[in-house]
């Protein structure tokens, strides 16, 4: 392993060797000539780095102006080195923008951070729109502060999360709109099929049909049901109603329905008695719900899903686990996004890709968290915490 040398560990030991050299007033003046060589050095390395980089590079004295800027700064904002020494950045801020300018001046100036990084804008000279990423420190030269800026250019990924928004915006209004027309008919239909299946025995060849056709109402109503919730909750008008429950007994509950409609996996759960929780006993049933049919659904080869409840004094976890498909890591930080699905299975497992984010959403009102540990091909375990009662 190499030696590491900080910069005075080297100057001590050259200056050891030009004393043992020759004479103290030569050895002075070979210290000196070196100290300024390798001073030119470091500025020539600096302003090569400077010049040369892709982002736009700019350098400010305690007074705020800029002193400094480099090529790709003047690319960017339109305006020349000229045009620009002697200005102040905020003078080009977009007037929406300008705290976040004077937030980072004071973080750096004022309270002295050792760097301050954010997402504002500027305006270029033809007065486009210029989304950066700003990082800015405060170094010292020769007994003054500066303050070194690095913008990198940043417009097209903020344009890309604009047009998303927008895109998601006509999404939900669309869905809205078509839950709300689709619930009324198909409360009808669920009707009509409900007198169908009283009028006909068990024993006629219809009886089967009006069966299915109760089972696939159902899945329409989940997935309306579903629509209206992500809508709900995009709106922010989801309204919990807490109350004190028994979350052991819930779970027993819970897991012995999704039992009986999940009879080729077992649904293995131990209790663990009584576990007082004050939260939206429906909506937590919902998430409960939703993890152990996934957890059945994406493990069509293995045969058992297991539940666990742990309690500590300050939260209860709830943990699913399967031995299904899990899910490559590059996947795992956007599996709660909404509407979102795996590329490579999603031709495989039906569904919107709406139930683990309404479980994120659910949690996250409870002031819980969620999250997931998986490796693709050995299954995966999904999890949530919340607050324990006090």
């Amino acid at each position: 392993m190499a030696i590491q040398h900080n910069e005075s560990d080297i100057l001590e030991k050259e200056i050891n060797n030009l004393i043992a050299e020759g004479p103290v007033s030569k050895t002075i003046e070979q210290l000196k000539n070196r100290l300024l060589n390798q001073h030119k050095n470091a500025e020539s390395r600096f302003r090569k780095i400077f010049d040369q980089s892709r982002f736009g590079n700019k350098i400010i004295d305690a007074d705020l102006c800029i002193i400094q800027v480099n090529t790709a700064l003047e690319a960017l904002l339109g305006y020349t080195a000229k045009e620009l020494i002697g200005t102040r950045i905020i003078d080009i801020a977009h007037p929406d923008f300008i705290k976040d300018w004077k937030e980072l001046q004071s973080g750096l100036w004022s309270q002295k951070h050792d760097s301050f990084s954010i997402d504002t804008c500027l305006l270029k000279k033809n007065k486009e729109i210029l989304w950066c990423r700003v990082t800015s420190i405060i170094f010292e030269d020769k007994g003054h502060s500066y303050g070194y800026t690095i913008l990198e250019d940043i417009s097209d990924r903020k344009n890309l999360e604009r047009i998303r928004a927008e895109v998601d915006a006509k999404k939900d209004e669309f869905i809205s709109i078509v839950s709300h027309e689709l619930k009324t008919p198909l409360t009808t239909i669920k009707a009509i099929n409900q007198l169908l299946q009283k009028a006909v025995s068990k024993d006629q060849t219809y009886y089967s049909f009006i069966q299915k056709s109760n089972h696939h109402i159902l899945r329409l109503e989940k997935l309306i049901a579903d629509l209206l919730d992500v809508n709900n909750i995009t709106e922010g008008s989801v309204a919990l109603n807490p109350s004190v429950f028994d979350m052991d007994f819930m779970l027993q509950e819970c897991i012995s329905g999704i039992q009986a409609i999940h009879p080729t996996h077992e649904i293995y759960y131990h209790p663990v008695g009584i576990t007082k929780i004050t939260a939206d006993q429906f909506r937590i049933e919902q998430v409960i719900i939703n993890l152990v049919n996934n957890a059945v659904k994406y493990s069509p080869s293995a045969e058992q899903v297991e539940v666990k409840l742990i309690s500590t004094t300050t939260a209860i976890r709830i943990e699913v686990k399967d031995g299904g498909i899990g899910i490559a890591k590059k996947n795992v930080n956007k599996i709660f996004d909404r509407y979102y699905r795996i590329k490579d299975t999603s031709h495989h497992f039906q569904g919107l890709g709406l139930g683990l984010y309404i479980a994120s959403r659910i949690i996250e009102k409870h002031h819980g968290t969620i999250g997931v540990d998986s490796e693709f091909g050995k299954g995966s375990t999904f999890w949530f915490t919340l607050p324990q009662n006090k």
